[in-house]
């Protein structure tokens, strides 16, 4: 999956469909308040956090609405903005469901793609 857009700057780029969060667990409440200008109406946010309270923490901060929980088994290096290099034994895949276990449009469009292995533990 390439980002279309990956900045450290979300600001400049505008509302968007899905953001794509990934952040060590004690910077979600900030990273949350800096995506907000991304998030319209019909966004949503993809939690990826270690830490049950992420989601719980970007619900309180962009809105319960546009939240959407993922968990990834994946040994990962950065190599640059919004590109990882894969390592190591484990293929990487993405798991993930609504925070209250509704279905969204938005949500259904993630898991249409082909590296995405199951919502909500299906496939």
């Amino acid at each position: 999956m390439t980002p279309s857009i990956a900045t450290d700057r979300p600001e400049e780029v505008g509302v968007v469909d899905v953001v794509f969060l990934g952040v060590k667990a004690w910077d979600v409440r900030a990273a949350a308040a800096a995506i907000r200008p991304m998030v319209g109406a019909a966004t949503g946010a993809l939690t990826l956090q270690n830490g049950v309270e992420a989601p719980t923490e970007v619900a309180e901060m962009l809105g319960q609405d546009h939240v959407m929980v993922g968990v990834t088994p994946v040994r990962s290096v950065i190599v640059g903005p919004g590109r990882l290099r894969h390592m190591g034994s484990v293929d990487p895949n993405l798991t993930l469901g609504e925070i209250d276990n509704r279905s969204s449009p938005w949500g259904r469009s993630i898991t249409a793609h082909p590296h995405v292995w199951s919502i909500s533990g299906r496939r």
